[in-house]
């Protein structure tokens, strides 16, 4: 008997090892601010992706725009997850030796000789097939899929995987572009049909303004030679003003059409577009009137809008969401609730559209209050949770929005802290939407003060 306990002792803790400290070598080189990317910081990044969307493969490159604020190491930790392949490597217009380690790209030279108080580039050359997405948004990469007329739909969803999922950056979420980011897309203006034998129209919708459509002088072939098209290709050039996260850089090719609105906002004029597949321009034209309200509710609770430079978009996208910073997806396929159904349990969750209400609280947190760590991811997501409690008050009043809030409180399935372990990429149990927003509820009722509430709210 004693024998017996002994071996089944030693199995549970082996399983209790197995499980809490089952993180590798990538998880520790993405989740810390190690010797290769400490000492830099990004100030902008310049990224350019050509896609062959009949081999699901993409070429590109990204110049990134670094500063020096540390003493200088003599290795550069670049992200570039498998089965990427990185092709050339320079910094400041010189070639670079560099190597692959797991998912990541080391660049090693005498950096230590770089001139301080000036800016400097390391720009990646790329290609490859990037991972298709398994479950979309929560296990991502791309998303292929096709529209009702069976044309090509793609976009990307990258949170937790990691933007290095798609291209080449500091993977890290304390590290933001300070400059914002530019994002070029190349893809070929039409595509045709198997089902309806038609050529259709293809867009490239990515976060920013979107400053000119021209057409592609040139094609770059896996070794970055660049040819005449044998076909009409076009390069969608957009700008980010603002800094952003990795992970909400993004894109979406389909064929869209364009609603564009504005609205008086806290800062003025903000500019508001909806990019949708064609086929639902009208739908779309009723399900999102909810937006103006929604944005002038978080607009009183929150603070201004923080990406008025940027516009606010919701973009169509082959996936269920994603909070991608001024080109939200949304694929909710224009249900109220979630996906059809009520999260909260409360009768209350069904009388708006979960996915632009939640997506949309995003910009303020999440995108314009940024946990540095993983771990603390819950900070995004309990306090968007929260939100959309904010949202219903606006629409329906205090009685409403307190008994959805109770409401999504039955999800909380307290399996395992909401912070998440520092430095290997953890972000915690899912418990941070919901318990995370339980947590902001409470706080409200302790202040008793909704005023101070909102000023706290407001003071980023």
């Amino acid at each position: 008997m004693t024998k017996k306990i002994a071996f089944f002792s030693i199995m549970w803790y082996l399983l209790l090892v197995n499980t809490t400290f089952a993180y590798n070598k990538a998880d520790t080189l993405r989740g810390s601010n190690g010797n290769g990317r400490k000492w830099w910081d990004v100030l902008k990044y310049d990224l350019k992706v050509q896609f062959d969307l009949a081999n699901k493969s993409i070429i590109g490159s990204n110049a990134i725009i670094f500063s020096i604020k540390s003493a200088i190491i003599d290795t550069i930790q670049i992200d570039l997850q498998q089965p990427l392949i990185a092709d050339d490597v320079t910094v400041d217009g010189k070639k670079q030796t560099f190597y692959r380690d797991s998912n990541v790209i080391w660049v090693v030279g005498h950096f230590s000789n770089m001139e301080q108080g000036i800016n400097h580039n390391i720009e990646v050359q790329y290609h490859g097939r990037p991972v298709r997405a398994v479950n979309p948004p929560w296990n991502g990469g791309f998303t292929y899929d096709y529209d009702d007329n069976q044309c090509s739909w793609v976009g990307v969803s990258c949170q937790g995987l990691g933007a290095s999922v798609w291209y080449p950056c500091k993977d890290a979420q304390w590290d933001e572009p300070n400059n914002g980011m530019t994002i070029t897309l190349c893809i070929p203006d039409s595509i045709s049909s198997n089902y309806t034998k038609k050529l259709y129209k293809l867009s490239a919708i990515s976060n920013g303004v979107l400053e000119k459509v021209v057409p592609a002088t040139t094609l770059l072939d896996t070794n970055h030679h660049a040819s005449k098209p044998k076909e009409g290709y076009s390069e969608w050039y957009w700008k980010v003003a603002n800094p952003i996260n990795n992970y909400d850089a993004t894109f979406y090719i389909g064929n869209y059409v364009n609603i564009h609105d504005t609205m008086m906002g806290e800062k003025g004029l903000l500019a508001i577009d909806y990019w949708v597949l064609a086929g639902n321009k009208d739908k779309a034209i009723e399900h999102f009137k909810v937006v103006k309200p929604m944005l002038h509710c978080y607009e009183y609770w929150l603070g201004a809008y923080p990406f008025y430079e940027d516009g606010y978009k919701l973009v169509e996208a082959p996936y269920l969401g994603m909070e991608h910073q001024s080109a939200i997806a949304y694929g909710n396929k224009y249900k109220l609730g979630y996906k059809g159904y009520d999260r909260s349990h409360s009768e209350v969750g069904n009388t708006f559209d979960y996915i632009i209400i939640h997506e949309s609280a995003h910009e303020w947190f999440g995108n314009n209050i940024t946990a540095a760590e993983n771990a603390d991811n819950w900070i995004h997501e309990g306090l968007t949770t929260y939100t959309e409690s904010l949202f219903v008050e606006c629409a329906n009043g205090v009685a409403d929005a307190t008994k959805f809030c109770k409401g999504e409180w039955q999800n909380i399935k307290n399996d395992k802290p909401i912070i998440g372990k520092y430095s290997v990429n953890d972000d915690g149990s899912s418990d941070k939407y919901d318990k995370g927003a339980a947590l902001i509820f409470m706080i409200r009722k302790l202040i008793n003060d909704d005023n101070k509430f909102r000023q706290m709210l407001r003071c980023h």
